[in-house]
C-alpha cells in the first residue's frame, strides 16, 4: 500500500501558502511549519487525520452568501488531493466549462459566448436565440452521496498511483465533512440568519451541500456537473457553463425551450438540482445577454450595472496602497477587455486622493503603477538628499 510522500506534503504547503501569506491562520502555522507538516504527513498515512474547525461568516458582494474558511492545515490537504485529481478532471471536462480552471476564467467565458453568438448568427446577419439559465441554490443542493459515488468511480478508474487508497480516504473525508457542526461564527450573525434555508449549510439538510470557500468545493462542484455538461453539449452543440449559470444558443427558439426542459429534467432526476424559474432568459441575440458580470450586445461588450456598482463600492473602502493597487489593477485588467473607457476614467476619479501621492495612470486608464523616486543629488553642506519623482501622470 502506497503512502503520500513527505515531499508532496511540503509541495502542497508551498502551493497553498502563495495566496494566504497575509492571513493570521497561515502565519500561526508557519511559526513551526516543518514540524506541523511532518505531523500532518504522519496523520494522513496512519489514517488519523481529522478535519479542524472552520470559520463561518457572511459576505454581501456580489450578493449575500455564507462562506466557510477552512483551517490552514486542512487547506494543505485540499491541495494534496487536488494536485492529484485536478489534472485528471481537466482531461475530461468540456471546453466550455469556465469555472475555476487555469486559462478558462471569467474573460475566457465571456469571449467564448461572444464568439459563439457571432458564429451562430453568421456575423449578426441571421436570427439567433439565446437561452440563459440558473440553478437554484446549487452548492447547497449538491448531494454528497451522489458526489462521492461519482468521485470514487472516477478515482478508481483513472488514478493509478501507489497512493490511490490514501487519496480515496482523504477525498471521502472532505466530501462528507460537515463544517457547520465544527465552526466558529464570526462577523455579523444577523446576516447569516437572513439567508434562505436553501442557501445555508445549517439548514439545507443532512448530506447536502458543499461549503463555499474551499478549493475542493469549486472543483468538486465542477465535477458534479460534468456528465450534465457532456449531455447538454452532445444534444445542443452551442452550450457553456460558469458555476451554476449556463447558456444555450440556437437559430430556433423551440430548440432553446426544449433545452430548458431537458436540463430541468436531467438536473432534478440525476443530480437533485433544480432550475431557478425566476432566472430564465430566452431572447433574440440583438436584445443582448448578461453573463459573468458583462452585458453582451451585438459586437460590443459592456460591464453590467451590478458589477459597476460593486467596483465603485469597493473603491470607497480602500485602506492601504498595496491592496489599492491590486484591486484597481484587477478591475482595470478585466474592464479594458470591454467597452469601458468612460467607466475606467470615472473609477480613477472616484479613488481616494491619498492614492495619487504614490501611483499614476499608465496609458488610457489601463492600469496604475507606483511612482518611483530617484536620488538626483546629495548636498555636502547640508547633508540633505533631494529627490525627483519619475515620469507620472495624475488624474
Amino acid at each position: 500500500m502506497g503512502e503520500i510522500t513527505l515531499e508532496s506534503v511540503f509541495e502542497a504547503y508551498y502551493d497553498c501558502r502563495r495566496h494566504k501569506r497575509r492571513t493570521a491562520n497561515q502565519a500561526v502555522f508557519e511559526l513551526d511549519y516543518e514540524d506541523n507538516l511532518v505531523e500532518l504527513w504522519r496523520d494522513i498515512n496512519e489514517r488519523r487525520y481529522e478535519i479542524g474547525k472552520s470559520i463561518c461568516f457572511a459576505v454581501t458582494r456580489p450578493k449575500l452568501r455564507e462562506v466557510f474558511a477552512a483551517d490552514f492545515r486542512d487547506r494543505v490537504v485540499h491541495h494534496i488531493v487536488m494536485q492529484r485529481l485536478e489534472p485528471l478532471m481537466e482531461e475530461v471536462f468540456i471546453e466550455d466549462n469556465y469555472n475555476c480552471r487555469v486559462g478558462k476564467g471569467v474573460l475566457y467565458g465571456v469571449n467564448r459566448l461572444h464568439e459563439r453568438i457571432r458564429s451562430v448568427s453568421e456575423n449578426y446577419t441571421k436570427d439567433c436565440w439565446i437561452g440563459k439559465f440558473d440553478m437554484k441554490g446549487f452548492f447547497m443542493s449538491i448531494d454528497k452521496d451522489i458526489l462521492w459515488e461519482k468521485l470514487k468511480v472516477f478515482i478508481e478508474e483513472r488514478y493509478n498511483a501507489d497512493d490511490k487508497d490514501i487519496v480515496l480516504y482523504l477525498t471521502e473525508k472532505i466530501v462528507f465533512n460537515e463544517p457547520q457542526n465544527n465552526c466558529i461564527v464570526k462577523g455579523d450573525k444577523e446576516l447569516l440568519s437572513q439567508l434562505p434555508a436553501n442557501k445555508s449549510l445549517f439548514t439545507c439538510g443532512k448530506n447536502k451541500g458543499l461549503p463555499i470557500g474551499n478549493l475542493t468545493s469549486q472543483i468538486f462542484a465542477n465535477f458534479y456537473l460534468h456528465e450534465f455538461d457532456v449531455a447538454m453539449q452532445e444534444r445542443y452543440t452551442d452550450y457553456g457553463r460558469y458555476v451554476d449559470d449556463f447558456w444555450v444558443l440556437s437559430i430556433c427558439k423551440e430548440n432553446i425551450l426544449e433545452a430548458r426542459q431537458f436540463a430541468e429534467r436531467y438536473l432534478k432526476e440525476s443530480l437533485c438540482v433544480e432550475l431557478n424559474r425566476n432566472k430564465v432568459y430566452v431572447q433574440p441575440y440583438w436584445h443582448g445577454v448578461k453573463f459573468i458580470g458583462t452585458m453582451l450586445k451585438l459586437d460590443r461588450k459592456y460591464i453590467s450595472n451590478r458589477t459597476i456598482d460593486s467596483i465603485f463600492e469597493k473603491a470607497k473602502h480602500l485602506s492601504d496602497l498595496y491592496n489599492a493597487m491590486c484591486v484597481v489593477n484587477s478591475y482595470f485588467g478585466f474592464m479594458r477587455h470591454c467597452n469601458s473607457y468612460g467607466i475606467r476614467r470615472r473609477l480613477a476619479k472616484a479613488l481616494p486622493q491619498w492614492i495619487w501621492k504614490s501611483v499614476y495612470i499608465q496609458g488610457r486608464f489601463l492600469y496604475v503603477k507606483q511612482i518611483k523616486r530617484k536620488v538626483i543629488c546629495t548636498s555636502k553642506t547640508t547633508n540633505t538628499t533631494q529627490t525627483q519623482v519619475s515620469t507620472s501622470r495624475v488624474v
